[in-house]
């Protein structure tokens, strides 16, 4: 009979149970708000490096004895979408 009156574990397990439930939630959603903030900062690494342009250009050089002619390269963008240059490079 006297287990069946005494409360005084079930206060203290009710607790215990209530705060673990409050952690494990804020937890998932913390872990949630991790995973999206660690793809968002991925795409943002992805759009600078699509965006590097290596396109180069230098005009030809004469002198009385010698004479060289130029060259140039026109970096296209890496997108299916659009397939025009990013710039145009017109060199002697």
């Amino acid at each position: 009979m006297r287990i069946w009156t005494d409360c005084s574990g079930g206060v203290i397990t009710t607790e215990l149970t209530l705060v673990t439930s409050m952690i494990v939630a804020g937890i998932t959603a913390g872990l949630a708000n991790l995973g999206t903030a660690v793809q968002s900062e991925l795409n943002d690494l992805a759009s600078a490096v699509q965006t590097v342009n290596q396109s180069f250009a230098y005009t030809g050089v004469t002198s009385p004895d010698a004479q060289t002619a130029g060259s140039g390269f026109v970096d296209y963008r890496d997108s299916e979408v659009s397939g025009s240059p990013v710039c145009l490079i017109v060199a002697d």
